[in-house]
């Protein structure tokens, strides 16, 4: 069975964050091998831990919720007829684990016109719940600037951060809200997902989505900085969606 990790930019009632898996714990720990990677204690390092240990964390993490997680709306039933789902932009991607230290870190955010930072969708724990970004400069240098994650309050911090997901197929989805929850006013918006995959090694991907305008499908290419080309498949075959939904009268 395909794995899919789901992160949503739904307000997490049980958990208050604003990301969350598609699938919960245990249908994950059926399918991921005995030993996961998950962020270490030490900066990018990669850490092996048992299946029912690192389910315990996401879930004391996630909120202490069944599944360790709250999903999509979508990811756990029957998908909605179009006319009902409500608009949105859809990240997705496909993430390869790396291993070694100063990799496996990466963002997905949303900034306006200006490039301000409209919402943060997701961010790694190391680089931001654990505070790797100041003192490993090379850790998501663009997001960390962009956000102004210096000053970011705990609470904004938790709201954005979950530790690195299982290899396999992302998601992220924005509703059209800001940070607080505020719906945005219509026009262009900028989606990046940037990748830090090893030392000074650097993805970035950039698309503008018109929330006024018709749906579309775009297919960014990464802006690689640093020399190695070897870990450029952690973050791949990154697709940003506009679905106008019931707005266009779908």
């Amino acid at each position: 069975m395909k794995r899919t990790i789901e992160i949503t930019a739904l307000a997490m009632l049980a958990a208050g964050l604003a990301c969350g898996t598609g699938l919960g714990a245990r249908a994950a720990a059926a399918e991921r091998p005995a030993a996961v990677a998950g962020d270490a204690d030490e900066p990018g390092d990669m850490a092996a831990v048992p299946a029912d240990a690192a389910d315990a964390a996401d879930a004391a993490e996630a909120g202490g919720t069944d599944d360790g997680v709250v999903a999509d709306d979508e990811a756990e039933g029957e998908a909605a007829p179009p006319a009902a789902r409500e608009p949105r932009v859809e990240v997705a991607f496909d993430y390869a684990r790396q291993t070694g230290p100063g990799s496996n870190q990466f963002a997905v955010w949303i900034a306006d016109a200006d490039g301000k930072v409209v919402k943060t969708l997701f961010v790694t724990h190391f680089t931001a719940g654990r505070g790797g970004w100041a003192y490993r400069a090379q850790s998501l240098p663009v997001w960390v600037a962009d956000a102004d994650i210096a000053h970011m309050t705990e609470e904004q911090v938790d709201a954005v951060t979950r530790p690195t997901p299982p290899a396999g197929p992302v998601r992220c989805v924005w509703r059209l809200d800001d940070a607080d929850g505020q719906p945005v006013p219509p026009g262009t918006y900028a989606v990046l997902v940037e990748a830090s995959l090893r030392g000074e090694n650097q993805a970035l991907y950039r698309a503008e989505v018109d929330i006024a305008g018709p749906a579309a499908e775009m297919t960014p290419a990464p802006a690689y900085t640093g020399p190695s080309e070897a870990e450029r498949g952690m973050v791949a075959d990154v697709v940003v969606r506009w679905l106008p939904g019931a707005a266009d009268g779908e």
